[in-house]
């Protein structure tokens, strides 16, 4: 790609809330800090009634508040307002890995010979003691990743690649795993950026309800076919085993 090319790719930064002002003011003020302007801010609210509303109403954000069908819904209701080139789901509390994180992107972009369907990296995440980890991507196949392999918060998708592509809002916990999949196997040409994009904030769904998302990761690998069953069986005890190990750690 030509430098005015990458220069003027557009992204949408979709936010999903409810009653989490606090956090949506984190994720506001990280996204101001940017020194890239070319950005567009969607707010999916779940109709809040804290200060949420009259925060937004002070914001150039695009936003929507209304009642919804639990998190991957609200996702699919941003995608549908979103106008980007790529789509970055940072949820309220969530903050970007630095205040150059578009620059040091597009400058990537740069060296590479076609527009990526899909763009991740690395990632922060607090430890026990609050401060600020360290996470690289691990490996993963552009066709069929058998795991997460960043966090999605660390994930961009071409939103021409994605074309029709939704949520599926029967998994309450894991559906960004499926989506991701799916898009992969629609667009393989992926970038690789060896920053870290985020600094995601804990206590989401997933981590709440651990056994349930690993749940529905075997559902969703054995839906999509990214494992035999002997491999998918194995990795479902695998993650069980860890979690265990990291409670007692």
């Amino acid at each position: 790609m030509t430098h005015d090319i990458a220069a003027k790719t557009s992204f949408s930064i979709i936010t999903i809330c409810k009653n989490n002002y606090a956090g949506l003011l984190k994720t506001w003020q990280s996204l101001k800090a940017q020194d890239d302007k070319n950005l567009e801010w969607i707010v999916i609210d779940g109709g809040s009634s804290d200060e949420t509303i009259e925060f937004l109403k002070t914001t150039k954000a695009l936003w929507l508040s209304e009642s919804d069908n639990g998190i991957y819904d609200a996702m699919n209701k941003g995608i549908d307002i979103a106008g980007g080139d790529y789509i970055w789901f940072m949820n309220a509390g969530d903050l970007f890995g630095s205040h150059k994180v578009f620059e040091c992107i597009r400058h990537e972009m740069q060296y590479c010979e076609y527009q990526p369907d899909f763009i991740y990296g690395d990632f922060l995440s607090n430890d026990r003691f609050g401060e600020p980890t360290y996470r690289e991507a691990r490996s993963f196949n552009k066709t069929a990743p058998m795991h997460m392999f960043t966090s999605h918060q660390a994930m961009l998708y071409n939103r021409n690649t994605m074309g029709a592509l939704r949520f599926d809002t029967n998994y309450k916990i894991a559906s960004d795993y499926k989506f991701t999949i799916q898009h992969l196997k629609l667009g393989g040409r992926v970038l690789y950026c060896d920053i870290p994009l985020c600094i995601f904030e804990h206590g989401g769904v997933s981590q709440q309800q651990p056994k349930s998302g690993r749940f529905e990761q075997y559902s969703i690998r054995k839906e999509c076919g990214v494992a035999n069953p002997i491999t998918n069986m194995g990795m479902y005890i695998g993650q069980s085993i860890h979690h265990r190990i990291q409670k007692c750690a």
